[in-house]
């Protein structure tokens, strides 16, 4: 049969290139990484200087952290994966070795290539790892692990807990723990995998082990790493290869020991050649150019100020600085020969593989080109990442982009826009493995799949008690499903919240003893000038935009083109916003340089969507993003925040965290949009509408943000600032724990109710809200008054004594904010009246300004406490009066005097019992139960409605659930 290849041409419309985030910033990471090899690792760092390579290289794993943060991974490989970052700057410090990082990768690498479970995985590593352990120990009792003296000498190391004698007792444990499943199991299944075929045979492990035993021995005896750089050099050509569709080795057990069998052949001429040659005192290869001369002198130096090798790691007895002849390093020029000539070989030979039509059809291009980023960087820097971490190395980064595209159904080249597989792959944890890939077919038209209908189901409609309203029905592969659960998106939202409460209760008391009062002092000062530029880039947008969403969220086409309406103002205004803070900046001489970093903060507003996800109740995207960020954030405080000179590193932090976890919003939302005509929007006419909602943020900012403000302008003391600012950051976990959860969520849903006038239903959600806020604020409000003289030293530590009054002070506002929060979020916003509260706020700012102006410069933060209690106070009553039928003031007396009578019993009790304890901890342990107790004791006693009907609840469900199972 002859095959007409011109008929076989077909002209396909591809679509143009689309450029992925994560992919870019993975690629970029992975040049930046081998730049800085060149740098850091060879001669050039004599003239660069080792900072910029530090520099590089910490950029890089920040990119590889926010590549992790971003992939759709299952949780405990983007877990590990964090950690694996987490070991590798550990080993960048010398604080730890390479066999934490290798664990993680391997651990990652059986997640993606091996389908097993997550319990079996952790069974198979804990005996993997005890095994290698007590092989690592018996060969080092038995004599059989040399200690050469140009490897670290008699020196122990402390890898992860085990004490390995030397540096071949890590070469022996990475043997045995990843090269030998690396090189004989995982690859070869990728290759079965992949390309739908049987492996040929494969060579016995033992064979195997025998030669890396071989390799291992004339690797300790020689003390050179040449022939160890020809046997990487095998190792990538057969990933390039692999990768690249171009079927150079038949088997990797093959490829294996062809390299095995140069390398102690090469070794041993190499160790010839230079014991005899530098045994004489001669050098190997002569050196009489005077240039030469110059640079290798100045390498030399670069050895002793920087303690780098210019060109590799062994510097023999006459390279030794103390001698005249120091500039004679062993095989000067074979090293670079052999590490520039094998990077520019393994890299032409990468640009083939991914120009070639095997490389397009089996896999992306981005693949090989990682590839060949990680083989430089091995070629340069061999100690850190050798062919047995190398492997596993590559696998798990590949790992991170198969598992994210089985949860998307196929992803994009970054480069020729084409898909990089044959379709949508399984995700993990499926019967198919995540890297199989077979050809399909054209099966032809197959029959529409069943739809159910749940409301149809009149015994599934028993089942289900509280089932939410479905009334949008679209398409849920686009809009990820039906209408969400409230009580879901609460739950959700409410962990955020606890998530948000939990990390600045770990930062808070770390940084209040490492910062210190007054440099907190000096943030608290800067942010409150960065906060009004925000609140301006803002533009009301968040309120408004949510709600507008939330009208219009079964109108996809309408829903899409008031999402580009809204943002595109919000780009405009933020422009507006970063340019006048430029100028701000510009003109201050006091504390500019800590105002600089901040400016990520204005721009992070440019890319907050998070509005958008709120009006079509989609919580997961937003929770989940959010909290691996925060959680990044407070791993980055640990690691580089340890003084008071560290407050710049601190504010980075903080910006660049929020930058980068609005950002990584936008990866999701072409699912939810539709694309439009931008000639046809119109923003203007969305300018009037967030005004209403801009002026309350600037009444709001007047008594949340300008006390930081005058306080620090007034006084000029910022430790003043720091005390005030440490109380405002607790009230302010305490208001996440009591409303700010609950309003997120039941805000659009209320949202939803007006626009379906469904009143009844909304006035008993207020109720319920305004009852919940009652029961938590004050218990918070006497909760905190009382354990306040404890609870203060003990987490910020000593010199906060004067926070103890503030907190009591300020404890009140908890439920004077929660009551207004929610009328404000609940009836206000959804009903369309928030002109109407934006005068309320109005006129509490007002009353707050004149306050604080009057009592700050007498009482200073005192005095800001008490205008802010009195400002609060006036916009709630004024919010209870207007609100109409949708709430009754009676609420408030009917359903909070049970829970005051409560709290006040709660508050004695813990005062009764204070002055029996000496040590804080045991006392604040005891106070928080007893006060506990005491609280819902007492609700009890009087029968108070929430708490019984919780009670009630609880029981209906749990005997609900039981006879289910039954």
């Amino acid at each position: 049969m002859i095959f007409d290849s011109r008929a076989a041409r077909v002209r396909i419309p591809q679509e143009a290139p689309r450029v992925r985030l994560d992919e870019l910033m993975t690629f970029t990471g992975l040049i930046l990484w081998v730049v800085q090899a060149y740098i850091e690792d060879s001669g050039f760092a004599v003239i660069f200087g080792t900072e910029l390579g530090k520099l590089i290289r910490y950029f890089c794993l920040l990119l590889f952290l926010v590549r992790i943060l971003l992939s759709d991974m299952h949780l405990a490989a983007r877990a590990f994966s964090v950690a694996a970052v987490f070991f590798c700057y550990l080993m960048m410090i010398q604080k730890m070795a390479g066999s934490g990082i290798t664990f993680l990768q391997l651990f990652v690498m059986m997640m993606a290539v091996k389908d097993i479970s997550f319990k079996k995985i952790c069974k198979v590593m804990f005996w993997t790892c005890l095994t290698c352990y007590l092989g690592v120990l018996l060969f080092d009792k038995i004599g059989l692990i040399w200690r050469p003296p140009l490897i670290d000498g008699d020196r122990v190391r402390d890898y992860m807990g085990f004490r390995f004698v030397s540096f071949p007792s890590f070469y022996i444990f990475n043997l045995f723990f990843c090269g030998a499943y690396a090189y004989t199991g995982s690859l070869d299944e990728v290759r079965r995998i992949r390309l739908n075929r049987q492996c040929p045979p494969r060579l016995p492990l033992w064979s195997l082990a025998v030669l890396e035993g071989i390799n291992l021995l004339v690797y300790i005896r020689t003390n050179t790493n040449i022939p160890f750089l020809i046997t990487t050099f095998f190792v990538f050509l057969y990933l390039v290869s692999f990768y690249g569709g171009i079927d150079l080795f038949p088997d990797c057990g093959l490829m294996r020991f062809l390299a095995g069998a140069c390398y102690p052949v090469l070794a041993f001429l190499t160790y010839q050649v230079v014991s005899r040659y530098n045994g004489n005192n001669k050098k190997w290869l002569k050196i009489d150019d005077k240039l030469t001369h110059f640079r290798i002198r100045h390498a030399a130096e670069g050895l002793k100020r920087y303690g780098i090798h210019p060109f590799g790691q062994v510097v023999y007895q006459n390279g030794d600085l103390q001698s005249p002849n120091y500039f004679y390093i062993d095989s000067a020029y074979m090293k670079v020969l052999i590490n520039y000539g094998l990077i520019f070989a393994v890299i032409l030979f990468g640009i083939y593989a991914m120009i070639s039509v095997a490389a397009v059809k089996n896999r992306d291009t981005v693949l090989c080109i990682w590839m060949v980023c990680i083989a430089g960087y091995s070629l340069m820097n061999n100690v850190l990442m050798d062919p047995e971490q190398c492997c596993s190395l590559f696998a798990f980064w590949y790992a991170l982009d198969v598992m994210r595209r089985g949860r998307r159904g196929g992803g994009r080249n970054i480069f020729t826009g084409a898909p990089p597989g044959n379709g949508p792959q399984p995700g993990l944890g499926t019967k198919k493995s995540i890297l199989e890939t077979e050809p399909q077919s054209d099966p032809g038209p197959q029959k529409a799949a069943p739809e159910t209908n749940q409301q149809s189901d009149p015994e599934l409609q028993k089942a289900i008690p509280e089932m939410d309203p479905q009334p949008d029905q679209g398409p849920q592969k686009k809009d990820g499903g039906s209408q969400p659960s409230v009580r879901l998106n609460f739950v959700l939202s409410m962990a955020y919240q606890v998530l948000i409460v939990i990390l600045p209760m770990i930062t808070a008391p770390y940084l209040a003893r490492v910062l210190g009062a007054a440099k907190n002092g000096i943030y608290s000062f800067t942010a409150s000038y960065q906060t009004y530029f925000s609140m301006f880039a803002a533009l009301g947008t968040v309120s408004y935009g949510s709600r507008e969403i939330a009208r219009n969220r079964k109108d996809r086409p309408l829903r899409s083109k008031l999402f580009w309406e809204i943002e595109l103002m919000t780009v405009v205004t933020s422009t507006l916003s970063i340019i006048a803070f430029l100028l701000f900046i510009y003109t201050r001489d006091r504390y500019r340089i800590y105002y600089i970093p901040q400016i990520m903060a204005v721009l992070a507003v440019m890319f907050d969507i998070s509005w958008f996800f709120t009006g079509i109740e989609e919580f997961r995207y937003t929770v989940t993003k959010n909290a691996l960020f925060k959680l990044a954030g407070v791993i980055l405080i640990f690691l580089f925040v340890h003084k008071p000179e560290d407050l710049m590193i601190y504010i980075i932090i903080l910006s660049a965290s929020t930058l980068l976890g609005n950002l990584s919003m936008w990866l999701y939302m072409p699912r939810f949009l539709d694309p439009v005509d931008f000639r046809t929007l119109r923003i203007r006419r969305h300018l009037k509408e967030t005004m209403v909602y801009f002026i309350p943020s600037i009444a709001t900012s007047v008594y949340t943000v300008l006390d930081k403000t005058l306080i620090g302008e007034i006084t000029r003391n910022e430790a003043e600032n720091g005390y005030y600012d440490s109380v405002v950051k607790l009230i302010n976990i305490m208001k996440a724990l009591t409303f700010t959860a609950l309003n997120s969520v039941l805000g659009a849903r209320i949202s939803f109710l007006f626009a379906e006038k469904k009143y009844d239903e909304i006035r008993r959600r207020i109720e319920t809200s305004i009852n919940y806020i009652l029961f938590m604020g004050l218990a918070i409000c006497f909760g905190l008054s009382g354990v306040a003289p404890r609870f203060i030293p003990w987490f910020l530590g000593p010199g906060y004594e004067r926070s103890i009054t503030m907190l009591i002070l300020m404890s009140p506002i908890v439920v004077i904010i929660g009551v207004s929060n929610c009328l404000g979020s609940q009836y206000y916003t959804p009903s369309g009246k928030r002109a109407q509260s934006a005068r309320f706020i109005i006129m509490g700012s007002c009353v707050n300004l004149v306050l604080n102006l009057f009592l700050i410069p007498r009482y200073w933060g005192y005095g800001a406490i008490a205008a802010s209690i009195i400002a609060e106070l006036v916009i709630t009553i004024l919010y209870v009066a207007f609100s109409g039928e949708s709430f009754h003031p009676i609420v408030l007396v009917r359903d909070g005097w049970k829970k005051l009578l409560a709290a006040v019993l709660m508050f004695g009790a813990v005062r009764l019992i204070d002055p029996f304890f000496h040590a804080n901890f045991p006392a604040l342990v005891c106070e928080v139960v007893l006060g506990a107790a005491v609280y819902t004791g007492a609700l009890f006693i009087l029968r108070d409605s929430f708490m019984t009907g919780f009670c009630m609840d609880l029981v209906r469900k749990t005997i609900f659930k039981k006879r289910l199972r039954s």
